[in-house]
Order: structure tokens, then sequence, then C-alpha cells
């Protein structure tokens, strides 16, 4: 602008109307590469603020199953009373509607990931997402696995429990008792 201003101020130059043309469209040209510049930067800002938001939640991700993996491998079992049971059974409940919770979000990291993959020009930074996700993936199917095999155990273990056998004998005990009282009173039917 202050270009165009100084060369139609001064006739000498050559033709001022020219010289008008000529600086706008160089103004134009301009904007036009400054406006393509800033687009660029702020598909660029975009594409690093879903980055950092994609390792953020595989971070996330990754911790709580490292975490839960940890936590049902070294769990143990033994002859328990039946409270215990129930402690143990909330726990794992919890931890299965957790899974389920997870499942959602681990898809979604997935399909973030592919996307992310196919933006990047850089090999490298492709290949590493994709190492990541299958990391994540690996840790997923073992958590589910390990989850149902500790379920199968709990339930094994629950249906060998003493505490159990000794609680349905004293419930058949109590109703045969039960079943020879009422057997024991005397109906009387009034005509």
């Amino acid at each position: 602008q202050h270009l165009n201003n100084i060369l139609s101020e001064n006739p000498s130059h050559g033709s001022s109307e020219c010289i008008k043309i000529r600086t706008e469209g160089m103004i134009n040209r301009w904007e036009k590469i400054e406006n393509a510049t800033l687009d660029k930067e702020l598909r660029a800002m975009k594409r690093f603020e879903k980055w950092q938001q994609f390792c953020l939640e595989l971070k996330n991700i990754e911790k709580w199953l490292l975490d839960s993996l940890q936590l049902l491998t070294s769990q143990t079992m033994s002859d328990v009373n039946i409270e215990k049971f129930i402690v143990e059974l909330q726990k794992h409940k919890a931890l299965i509607t957790e899974i389920g919770g997870y499942k959602k979000s681990i898809l979604t990291l997935n399909a973030a990931g592919q996307n992310l993959s196919s933006v990047f020009k850089s090999k490298n930074n492709s290949d590493s997402i994709k190492i990541k996700l299958k990391a994540v993936n690996d840790h997923w199917d073992k958590l589910c696995l390990v989850a149902l095999e500790w379920q199968n155990k709990l339930q094994s273990e629950f249906l060998k429990s003493e505490d159990l056998k000794k609680t349905l004998s004293e419930m058949e005990l109590w109703l045969k008792e039960s079943r020879e009282r009422l057997l024991a009173v005397p109906l009387k039917y009034k005509n």
C-alpha cells in the first residue's frame, strides 16, 4: 500500500495508472501467499494439537493397561471365606466394567492413529505410530485374556471353597429339618 502511494504521487516514474495496477497485482499476490502460509500454519498447528492429544491418550491408556495387567497377574487365590470371595468378585466386576469403558477409547485411539499415520509424510513418524498402536493392542488383548482367566479361576475356586461346601451343607440340613417340622404339623380342614 505504501509503495503504491509513493509511486502514485510521483508521475515521473512512468504512467501512474500502470504502476498502480502492477502494485495492486503484487499486493494481491502477496496477500494470497500470506493467506496460504497462514492457512498452512493453522493446519500444521491443528495436526500438532491432534498429535499431542493422541500421545497423551496413548500414554494414559498404556499406563492403565499395564497397571491393570500387573494387578491381575499378581493376584492369588487360596481357600478363602465367602466374604473375601465377594470382595474379589466385586473388584473383578469393577475391572470388567473399566475394560468395557476403555474399549471405546481403544477403538477411537486406533482410528486416530491410522488417520495421523496417513497424514504424516515421514515414514518414521508413521511407523512409530503403528508400533505404539500395536503395543497398546497387544496389551489390550493380553488384559482381556488374563481377566477371563482370572474370572474362570474365581469361579473354579469358589466352587471348591470349603466355606461354600459348609454353607451348602448347613442349608441342606436346614431344609431337611424345616421339611420335617412342616410335615409333623397336622393339617386340619374345617368343613
